[in-house]
This record gives C-alpha cells, sequence and structure tokens, in this order.
C-alpha cells in the first residue's frame, strides 16, 4: 500500500494506451472530479491512494466511498489480482 501518492503507481500511465487506441478518456484524481466528467471513459487514480479504501468500517467512511465508487459508473474493474484477498472497501464492499 503506498504511504502517499506515488507516481509510479498512479493510473494515469495507462492513458497513453487508450489514446492510443483512440477512446476517448479522461484521468481524475477525485471522487468528485470523476462525478463530473463527461467523457465515456473516466480512469479514477490508484484507488490505493484514497484512504477510505483501507479503513473497512461499514458504518463510517469505508461504506461511503464505496457508494461514491458505485456511483461513477456502469462496469469497476479491479486489476489488483494480488490484492483480492484483502478486506478492502474497493474489494469487499464495492
Amino acid at each position: 500500500r503506498p504511504n502517499n501518492h506515488e507516481e509510479s503507481l498512479s493510473t494515469k500511465h495507462l492513458l497513453p494506451w487508450f489514446k492510443a487506441n483512440h477512446y476517448e478518456v479522461e484521468f481524475v484524481h477525485t471522487i468528485k472530479e470523476a462525478q463530473m466528467s463527461s467523457s465515456p471513459i473516466t480512469l479514477l487514480d490508484n484507488v490505493r491512494f484514497f484512504p477510505e479504501e483501507c479503513t473497512l468500517n461499514p458504518a463510517g467512511d469505508a461504506i461511503t466511498f464505496a457508494q461514491q465508487l458505485a456511483t461513477l459508473g456502469e462496469f469497476y474493474i479491479n486489476d489488483a489480482f494480488g490484492a483480492m484477498h484483502r478486506n478492502d472497501t474497493s474489494v469487499t464492499l464495492l
């Protein structure tokens, strides 16, 4: 888990692939930016950068974070197969 925003772990590095394949994509850093996006594809930065990702408190911040993530689109792709055993918000609650 990154302790802070480590640029090398950002999903921003995926943008060239999307653009090379002629996808219209917008990269965003926050949930609020994602909610305001009008792009067909919104690429949210690595959810591991969000403190709520590892705060699995179903009565508090984690459930709100999961609900916010769930409102962003029809599909969620978790490409972190090595983290599927963890009890993190995007794995367990989403």
